[in-house]
């Protein structure tokens, strides 16, 4: 948490900037295990759908 903030990475949202994509799921597993969530987009909006339900 990075002044109480949770951050999320969108897997399906992010690109490697030079290769062919090799690298996506290793740099992935590497930033979730040291710094943030990894979630995909469809997930995310779900969530936040069922948020604006309790609303």
């Amino acid at each position: 948490m990075f002044r109480d903030y949770s951050c999320v990475v969108l897997e399906d949202c992010t690109a490697e900037p030079i290769g062919d994509g090799a690298n996506h799921a290793g740099s992935l597993r590497v930033i979730e295990t040291l710094f943030v969530w990894v979630s995909d987009a469809r997930a995310v909006c779900e969530a936040l759908a069922a948020q604006a339900q309790l609303v």
